[in-house]
């Protein structure tokens, strides 16, 4: 008896294993695992547009306000030195090994924003039913940024260094710090209703209305 060939707009490739399987159907809050290796495939997310808007829209604005405010500011000896968290990526950029600063640089400042910024652009027409140029573009540029958006890493980062030089002298915490923390908070929230598959499918669903 033969059985005719799966089309591959059903088909799904694990991202561990590679090996392919159907596209499943969720509701939403359900998750598919491959069979094979349990990796997570997909997760179900319904068919709004507006929790990715406002969670993308939330976690640009505490970028914003995690740049404009100090981040810590320490006293030693009678002197308090005010850190900002770009001021500090960028001066470690300047110093005599610039390498370190760069990578830190696109992947705490550069990446989230292109992310956050790209899934705006795309995301706000099509919830008013109009269709950006270039949006698929855009949408892939967004999506490739994901991996290389490093947030939690330099909070733990931070975390850490606060520890160690607690003991030259007094640590005050900025209004920048607990945005940053807050963003983390955002951005890891939007990466788990925005997986590679389904925002695709929502963005094609929209565009259909």
């Amino acid at each position: 008896m033969s059985t005719s060939p799966i089309s591959s707009d059903k088909l799904i490739a694990c991202p561990d294993c590679d090996r392919l399987t159907r596209k499943p159907e969720l509701r939403p809050h359900q998750i598919a695992r491959c069979r094979y290796c349990g990796a997570l495939l997909r997760r179900g997310h319904g068919d709004s547009l507006q929790p990715a808007i406002a969670l993308s829209l939330a976690s640009l604005i505490l970028f914003a306000i995690a740049n404009l405010f100090p981040f810590v500011s320490l006293r030693s000896g009678g002197v308090e030195q005010e850190i900002r968290l770009s001021s500090g990526l960028f001066a470690m950029a300047e110093s005599g090994v610039p390498l370190p600063g760069l990578v830190a640089i696109g992947f705490i400042l550069i990446a989230p924003i292109l992310r956050l910024a790209g899934y705006l652009y795309v995301l706000i027409p099509l919830w008013r039913h109009t269709e950006p140029p270039a949006w698929r573009a855009v949408l892939r540029l967004a999506n490739f940024m994901l991996p290389w958006s490093m947030l939690e890493i330099y909070l733990l980062s931070v975390v850490v260094a606060l520890v160690k030089i607690s003991e030259l002298g007094s640590i005050v915490i900025g209004v920048s710090f607990w945005s940053f923390v807050l963003l983390v908070v955002t951005s890891t929230w939007l990466s788990s209703i925005t997986d590679r598959f389904a925002l695709w499918e929502l963005v094609e669903l929209w565009r259909q209305k």
